[in-house]
């Protein structure tokens, strides 16, 4: 396998350790998650910041990098400061993330249908299985309040690893179809 495709799987695999560590860890886990989230946050708006600051004056107009830079410190220090209050908002925040996860699959879906003879329903049922359990977290996050980690964690883990199927079936498809198309270019 060629380095460039190696990236669709990073994804999958984090998601996978994400949610093994959130079940392992349990609701241990949301504070120093929130204090880490926040400071990613401060170091990816201090990078835009300085990089917008070092950059010169006819690269900048109009870039927003400063602008990002700062709002990305701002949320980073407030993540930090009001993690009891956000940690209220994780099921909502990883239903979102589970939704966007099922329409990115949908989306290769649809790809695959429209570019191959090949019926991409398995991607498909997958992408409405994601879409279903994060709006399930979103809708319904008290419904789980005691478990929710668990369920999480669970939940991250079959998006993982659902990610990491429609990755491979992704990856062989475009290969056939190169593969195909390289016959018909000879």
């Amino acid at each position: 396998m060629k380095k460039s495709n190696i990236f669709p799987f990073i994804t999958p695999i984090l998601y996978i350790a994400l949610g093994v560590f959130t079940i392992v860890t349990g609701n241990r886990a949301l504070i120093p998650l929130c204090i880490a989230a926040g400071v990613i946050m401060i170091i990816l708006g201090a990078a835009f910041a300085i990089s917008y600051i070092a950059r010169k004056a006819e690269t900048n107009i109009s870039s927003g990098g400063f602008v990002i830079g700062a709002m990305l410190i701002t949320l980073g220090i407030l993540t930090i400061i009001l993690r009891n209050v956000i940690i209220l908002y994780v099921p909502i925040a990883f239903g979102f993330s589970i939704i966007l996860n099922g329409f990115r699959q949908m989306q290769k879906a649809i790809d695959i249908f429209k570019s191959s003879t090949s019926k991409p329903w398995i991607i498909m049922i997958i992408s409405v299985v994601n879409i279903m359990a994060g709006v399930f977290f979103m809708v319904a996050p008290d419904i789980a309040a005691d478990m929710i980690m668990t369920i999480i964690g669970i939940a991250v883990i079959i998006s993982g690893i659902s990610d990491l199927i429609t990755a491979i079936l992704a990856y062989k498809i475009f290969k056939d179809l190169d593969k195909n198309s390289k016959e018909i270019d000879v």
